[in-house]
C-alpha cells in the first residue's frame, strides 16, 4: 500500500511543477519501473500465503496491478497539467506482469 501511495503522490503532482529530473527521464520507463516495483512486492506478500499457487499469485497481482494503474491514469484527470493516456495504462500492465513474474521465479528458485 505505501509504495502504491508513493505512486499516487508523484501522479498528485501537477503537470508544471513535475521536478526536471522526471521531465528528462523517458516517461514510459517511469511507468513501467513504478509499476514493476508495486507488482514485485504485491506478489512478494502474496507468495507468503501457502494456500495460493503460483498461478494464482500471479493472476492476483495482475488484476490488483490493472486497476490500480487504471485508478492512478482516472485520478490523473483531475490533476491540472496532467491526462490520462491509455499508452501508460498498457506500460504499467507490462511493469505488473513482468514485476509479478520476476518476483515469482526468484521466489521459486529458492524454494526448490
Amino acid at each position: 500500500m505505501l509504495l502504491y501511495a508513493i505512486v499516487l503522490a508523484g501522479s498528485s503532482v501537477p503537470g508544471e511543477r513535475i521536478p526536471k529530473v522526471f521531465q528528462l527521464t523517458p516517461d514510459k520507463l517511469i511507468h513501467f519501473v513504478e509499476y514493476f516495483v508495486v507488482s514485485f512486492f504485491l506478489a512478494r506478500v502474496l507468495a507468503a500465503w501457502p494456500r495460493l499457487k503460483m498461478r494464482q499469485i500471479l493472476w492476483l497481482c495482475g488484476g490488483i496491478g490493472m486497476a490500480a494503474a487504471a485508478l492512478d491514469e482516472v485520478y490523473q484527470s483531475f490533476i491540472p497539467g496532467r491526462t490520462p493516456d491509455y499508452r501508460d495504462w498498457l506500460i504499467d500492465i507490462g511493469g505488473v506482469w513482468a514485476g509479478a513474474w520476476t518476483l515469482l521465479r526468484i521466489w521459486n528458485n529458492f524454494n526448490k
